[in-house]
């Protein structure tokens, strides 16, 4: 997505408005001043946007080099994988195994946490389960090279009404509900978040606060 896709999406977030409203300019004079208050607040935070389409390994290395030491950055989102391209010869396989060591070696060398998204096989779609490490899409150097694997799941009916109990019987906040799978953890445990997705707002929210 472009910088303005994601700064609305950021906004809708923030400013709990519907963000179809937002896009389509569709607000009142209300919702006009929390766009605003949004806006401002969202200005101070150190949040940077690079919208580069077909990033290689190295030039998003470089990349995150210079903004670590200009920004001082703590984190990076790389959306996403599948989407960079790869350098020199050999199959695909091989290229997103080169980028995913180098994305953790460049995480070691800047000593900050890079979250990468990442695609899954269309399998889960067509058997209709629940992800597993082998789903992850591509090559099995993201499994190898991860400190932690996260999974969102959206179950499917029968799984929803599974937690029915844990929801008091409300079919609404079922119907909502998503799984945040936690597959692989180096340094923690392993396990299954239930949490619940606005996606008016496109955001995930814990059950007892939404």
């Amino acid at each position: 997505m472009s910088k303005k896709q994601l700064g609305i999406r950021m906004i809708a977030s923030q400013s709990q408005l519907e963000l179809s409203g937002i896009h389509y300019n569709q607000w009142s004079q209300s919702d006009f001043v929390r766009i605003n208050e949004t806006c401002s607040r969202l200005s101070n935070y150190p949040i940077y946007i690079d919208d580069t389409a077909g990033l290689t390994l190295s030039r998003l290395t470089a990349k995150l080099k210079r903004i670590k030491k200009q920004k001082d950055v703590k984190f990076a989102v790389v959306d996403f994988l599948q989407l960079m391209h790869g350098e020199g010869e050999g199959s695909r396989h091989l290229q997103i195994e080169n980028i995913v060591r180098g994305l953790k070696n460049c995480a070691k060398y800047l000593a900050i946490p890079i979250i990468v998204l990442c695609q899954l096989s269309r399998e889960i779609e067509k058997q209709k389960r629940r992800p597993i490490l082998s789903d992850l899409k591509e090559s099995g150097a993201i499994e190898e090279s991860a400190d932690v694997v996260i999974f969102i799941h959206n179950p499917t009916a029968d799984e929803k009404m599974e937690s029915l109990p844990l929801l008091n019987g409300d079919q609404e906040e079922a119907d909502n509900i998503r799984e945040l799978i936690v597959a692989k953890h180096r340094n923690g445990r392993v396990g299954t978040i239930l949490v619940y997705w606005s996606g008016k707002y496109t955001t995930f929210e814990n059950l007892d606060y939404h």
